[in-house]
Formats: structure tokens, sequence, C-alpha cells
């Protein structure tokens, strides 16, 4: 327990939850629960929006949602977290989900960036020719339990 990241005793107010689109104040930290796909988009538009190059994570004992609520809101720099082992078995969460944070003070910079790249390209996926809709719809077209059809050929 002593080595999870921690906000300085005595120090906090309140913690506040809501959708992004509701919250009445600037959010500290913007938490998403992603597939693998999803999250790959997400950061490399963080990564063109903040202009850097790299991102680095850390991975904490049991400490999954909070760890890295925290140490994205005292290191002002994303986290991307794996699931617990339990929130599968339990219902909670899919199998190729993550849990993502983003500095709430830099989201308006990946919201942009996301909506640039989207306007150019008509999509926001990086994979294949680029431009599909969904993150990694081309991997998905492989996969032999999830048959996708184009609704303009119907």
């Amino acid at each position: 327990m002593d080595a999870r990241p921690k906000l300085p005793l005595g120090q906090l107010k309140g913690i506040m939850t809501a959708p992004l689109y509701k919250t009445p104040i600037e959010p500290d930290v913007v938490f998403f629960v992603v597939d693998v796909f999803q999250a790959y988009h997400i950061l490399n538009d963080y990564m063109a929006g903040c202009n850097i190059t790299s991102i680095s994570s850390n991975h904490t004992i049991n400490s999954v949602v909070c760890g890295g609520s925290v140490r994205c809101f005292q290191e002002n720099t994303p986290e991307m977290k794996t699931m617990c082992a339990g929130s599968f078995t339990s219902g909670k969460t899919e199998k190729g989900e993550v849990n993502l944070f983003i500095p709430g003070k830099h989201i308006g910079q990946l919201a942009k960036r996301l909506i640039q790249r989207t306007l150019k390209s008509g999509g926001s996926s990086f994979l294949g020719s680029g431009g599909q809709e969904f993150p990694g719809i081309d991997v998905c077209k492989k996969c032999p339990m999830i048959r996708f059809k184009d609704p303009k050929s119907e």
C-alpha cells in the first residue's frame, strides 16, 4: 500500500466524477475505458496535439484506477493501465480493454488533433489505408467471430 501513488494527506477537498461533456469544472484527469486500438489512436493524437514523441507508463500493484489517476494528476502525463484481474470475471469489463488517463489540461489539444485528422481523412483510424470510422476495423475484419458489412452496399 505504501508504494502506491498518493495525493498529499489533508490537501484533498473532494473528488467529482461526471461525463466529460457535463462537467461544470475543468477536469484534472479524464478517464477512459477503451479497447487497445482506441488507446493507440488516443495516445497518438495526444502526442501529436502536445508535440511530444513518446509516453511512458507505470504499472503499480493493485492500484489500476487510483494509481493511474493520481500519477496522471501529479506528473501531468497520460497513463495507460491494464484492467485488474477481477474486472473481466466480475463482468465489469471486456477482454482487450485498458484504462487510459489523460491530464485534463491537455484534453482540448487531444480533441483538436483528433478532429483535424478526422476531417482530413474521413475517420479516426491510422490503420490500414487510414480514415476508417472505427479504430482497428481492418484488423477486426479478419476475425472469424465478427462479420462487418458496408452499409452502403446493402
